[in-house]
């Protein structure tokens, strides 16, 4: 009997738990309320991750419909993509033309995106005089940074590494009653990208010629530079002093120095007709001595009568926009930061900001002179914290709401690694009509076909043309180490942008070594801004490549310890000069 009533009480238990199943309401069908926009505004490229995010949908979804209806999307198993967060699917880079494509799928019409700098409809604008920028220009040691000091009244030139220098420095002084900005250049070779960056932003162009030295190769590039941009040039010839201005040689190097001068800049109005003749009939030289201060008062008088006339004016209601001088990172300071230079508008703390392939907010603002400010005012330098990534110097600067700046930074990024896609290797790219990419494919196909008809040519040697080409050679390990085959590969790190490309550049070129006449060859492997890290020591020690700094700070000590026990060779300088000949000597 009891075991009647227990099975009795199990039976009614299952029974009334099916009972409540039947009774209890039906799950809703779960639908994605996320729904694709009626319009959405893509940029010229676009990498499948924006693209979703402006469609209003998931990666999934989209990487699903494009599978299945594109030949050109990647063919890669959609469980593999689950598995690592859509690794293959991110490096990918759409063109205009294909995210269309996509956009067709989802019932959107698309429109391109266009940065736009006008001001708008309401506008008032608000014209005042801003701060002339003279750029200091002139080959290596001729007397630039010490004219600065003489200028401000700073003592930069007898603490510079080597005694040359190899920054931009920013600095805005009162010239009587009158602010002037100036920017003064390093003067060698490698440092062409400064000089042009310069010269763009300035107002008027103080250039410098030696008197015992004469014209230089840096020189007429700078004159170059500012005919190129309608600048208008103000020549001093240097380093003479009171005693020598009555020698009758010096009085006649300086008239020859200021004739040549002149049919330097007739030569280059020739490429650059729009160069105003006015500047040309104006370009009276001044010779002077920085350092004896031999007529330094009549050079400030004639700064200020040639400044007061060109009495540049910027609107300060328009929408921010300028020009980025410099750019570096602190490591355990201030992080990322870059120095602008605003040709309009008003810069404030918690703007927004685009400057070529980087965006971010400005945190914090400060002058030249570590002066913290709320706001800036065209033609005055500041320094910027609050940017993601470093931007090149000679880069745009400008001010939009968040979603627009970060927009513009992706478009920038994924326009240069869209011809580098791997759906391009080993084939050609898809056409785009795009002026740049347009003009470089035209360009790679008239070399191909002209390769061709060399090709069929008796007398073409095939082996000595591959000899000459450096960059499609396969390097050959068992060659002699630091031979075009097998050259020395190298990290190099830098304290800031502007003297990281220079080096980069000067590593792709053989090296001879001025004692035995050995050329050496060297491959940049990495490239960075900052102290060396674990990252790139490791990378040092599994590829077999030294780590070469540039005026950076020393590591701590556990990445000391890790450099003695994998035995990195690592070397430290803070001259260039000295930076070549240490590539030179590397076992």
């Amino acid at each position: 009997a009891k075991l009647r009533t227990l099975v009795g009480l199990r039976d009614r238990e299952i029974l009334g738990k099916a009972v409540r199943k039947t009774q209890r309401p039906k799950k809703r069908q779960r639908i994605s309320k996320r729904k694709a926009p009626k319009k959405v505004v893509l940029p010229r490229f676009v990498r499948p991750s924006t693209l979703a995010r402006s469609l209003n949908t998931k990666m999934a979804d989209l990487v699903k419909n494009c599978a299945a209806t594109f030949s050109w999307w990647p063919d890669v198993p959609f469980k593999t993509l689950r598995k690592n967060g859509y690794q293959d699917i991110k490096p990918l880079v759409l063109s205009y033309e294909e995210a269309c494509e996509i956009c067709q799928l989802y019932d959107c019409e698309p429109d391109e995106f266009r940065i736009n700098l006008k001001p708008a409809d309401d506008h008032q604008p608000l014209p005042k005089s801003r701060p002339c920028v003279v750029s200091i220009l002139g080959h290596v040691d001729h007397g630039k940074t010490t004219l600065m000091d003489s200028l401000r009244g700073g003592r930069t030139a007898p603490f510079e590494a080597g005694g040359i220098t190899q920054d931009t420095y920013c600095f805005t002084i009162d010239l009587n009653h009158l602010k002037v900005t100036f920017l003064d250049t390093p003067g060698h070779r490698v440092f062409t990208r400064m000089r042009d960056n310069a010269a763009f932003l300035s107002d008027l162009v103080l250039l410098l010629v030696d008197v015992h030295d004469g014209i230089k190769p840096q020189t007429s590039e700078s004159v170059e530079f500012a005919t190129e941009h309608g600048i208008p040039i103000l020549p001093l010839i240097t380093k003479v002093d009171d005693g020598y201005s009555n020698d009758p040689d010096v009085r006649k190097a300086i008239e020859h120095l200021d004739s040549a001068l002149r049919e330097e800049v007739k030569k280059m109005t020739t490429s650059f007709p729009q160069y105003p003749e006015t500047y040309l009939t104006n370009m009276d030289s001044m010779a002077i001595s920085a350092k004896s201060g031999f007529n330094m008062d009549e050079l400030k008088n004639t700064l200020v009568e040639r400044l007061d006339g060109l009495n540049p004016v910027a609107d300060e209601n328009a929408p921010p926009y300028g020009g980025v001088i410099e750019a570096l990172r602190e490591d355990g300071g201030r992080g990322e930061v870059i120095t602008v230079v605003l040709l309009k508008g008003t810069l404030k703390t918690g703007d927004y900001f685009a400057c070529g392939t980087c965006h971010g907010r400005v945190k914090q603002m400060q002058t030249s002179d570590r002066t913290r400010v709320s706001s800036v005012t065209p033609g005055i330098p500041v320094q910027i914290m609050g940017v993601r990534g470093l931007p090149e110097p000679g880069d745009d600067f400008m001010v939009f709401d968040e979603a627009t700046t970060r927009l513009i930074a992706e478009e920038r990024q994924a326009e240069q690694a869209y011809p580098l896609q791997e759906r391009f290797v080993g084939g050609d790219p898809e056409p785009y009509d795009d002026v740049v990419f347009g003009s470089l494919q035209s360009e790679a196909q008239q070399f191909g076909s002209h390769r061709e008809e060399i090709a069929q040519d008796d007398d073409y040697d095939e082996a000595a043309d591959n000899d000459n080409n450096f960059f499609e050679e396969e390097w050959d390990e068992t060659a002699e180490l630091g031979s075009r085959e097998n050259p020395h590969l190298v990290i190099v790190k830098a304290d800031k942008q502007g003297t990281l490309q220079p080096l980069i550049d000067v590593c792709s070129e053989p090296f001879v070594d001025e004692k035995t006449g050995e050329v050496v060859h060297v491959r940049v492997l990495d490239h960075s801004l900052g102290t060396v890290t674990k990252k790139d020591v490791m990378l040092a020690d599994a590829s077999g490549a030294s780590i070469q700094c540039f005026r950076i700070k020393a590591p701590s000590k556990q990445i000391k310890a890790l450099l003695k026990q994998l035995k990195v060779e690592t070397n430290f300088f803070d001259v260039y000069y000295d930076f070549l000949r240490g590539i030179v000597k590397i076992t």
